[in-house]
């Protein structure tokens, strides 16, 4: 069974936390150690209402996938570079004193808090497994042992290294490096051919395709994907035919998104206004409030079965043992 950590969410604090965990019915939330840093990094996204929400979780006994927060920081480098360019006065940004200073403050707080959490990422500063494997080797020196990063960026081999380590659970990112259907699902392949001869489970970074987590056997996934529709104007709903979820524009916020539907028919308004009904939703209220656009696609992504999604995918390759 697949298990899908919600992450991201713009409005937040302890109050809307718990009305929404109610509502949803959600048990499994990621937060990134980047925004509930308690050691604030200048310029890095830290959020006390986020740290408040998180609070909540624990108390209530949410399983909880904790980030790294690496993603944010090259967010943030970007940024810097960006701002750096354009200035009149160049300042130059010590990259390397900022990812010490993050993964120095990360040990710290990952050996105070990682009995709360189900795992924790390790920090994969770059998309490079000779990095992520010094980094982790780092992280082991100081007593953690944080899920590593396995991209698809160097040969298959590097699972077999974590593996000897003494990992069987490894996060698998990668998307934009293999880009497109065919190329995705030829990565997706050969990790999971991988993973059935040796044991290993894995978890897909960001991966909420409907198609790829109703095809392969993730032991979890996260996404944010909830959210960032939520917040622009939209609920989902998952199209079984082309196996992706849609965006359906219920607000009068327009999307430029491809896969976005802002006009719909009487016959798909209808459908849309019984479905929501029997899950206890309002289509009028959606339209008004990103409080109950929120609360329905966290409800939809944590009882996808109640969708007729399957997520108890069985390991098909036996046969290459």
């Amino acid at each position: 069974m697949t298990n899908i950590y919600l992450s991201g969410r713009f409005t937040v604090n302890a109050a809307i936390e718990k009305a929404w965990l109610k509502r949803s019915g959600c048990k499994y939330r990621c937060f990134s150690f980047a925004v509930v840093n308690p050691e604030k990094i200048k310029g890095m996204p830290t959020s006390a209402k986020v740290v408040e929400a998180l609070k909540v979780c624990e108390a209530k006994k949410v399983k909880i996938m904790m980030d790294s927060g690496a993603y944010s920081l090259h967010v943030f480098q970007r940024a810097q570079a960006k701002r750096t360019a354009n200035a009149k006065v160049k300042q130059a940004i010590d990259i390397n004193a900022l990812q010490q200073q993050m993964f120095d403050g990360y040990v710290k707080y990952c050996l105070a808090n990682k009995d709360k959490w189900e795992f924790y990422v390790t920090l994969d500063f770059k998309t490079d497994q000779n990095i992520i494997m010094d980094m982790q080797k780092k992280f082991l020196a100081k007593g953690l042992e944080p899920t590593p990063v396995y991209h698809g960026d160097s040969d298959i081999d590097w699972l077999r290294k974590h593996k000897d380590m003494g990992h069987s659970f490894i996060c698998i990112g990668g998307a934009r490096l293999h880009p497109g259907k065919h190329g995705l699902r030829y990565y997706f392949d050969k990790v999971f051919n991988y993973g059935a001869k040796h044991n290993l489970e894995y978890h897909g970074l960001a991966f909420t395709s409907l198609d790829i987590i109703t095809s392969y056997p993730f032991k979890s996934v996260d996404s944010s994907t909830w959210s960032q529709t939520a917040a622009y104007g939209m609920v989902l709903l998952p199209d079984f035919r082309r196996g992706k979820f849609l965006n359906f524009h219920v607000s009068s916020r327009r999307s430029s998104n491809k896969n976005t539907h802002h006009d719909m028919s009487k016959k798909q308004k209808d459908y849309m206004i019984e479905l929501f009904k029997q899950h206890g939703f309002d289509l009028k209220a959606m339209h008004d409030s990103e409080v109950e656009r929120h609360d329905w696609n966290g409800y939809l992504m944590s009882n996808l079965d109640k969708f007729g999604v399957k997520l108890d995918i069985k390991n098909t390759w036996e046969n290459l043992l």
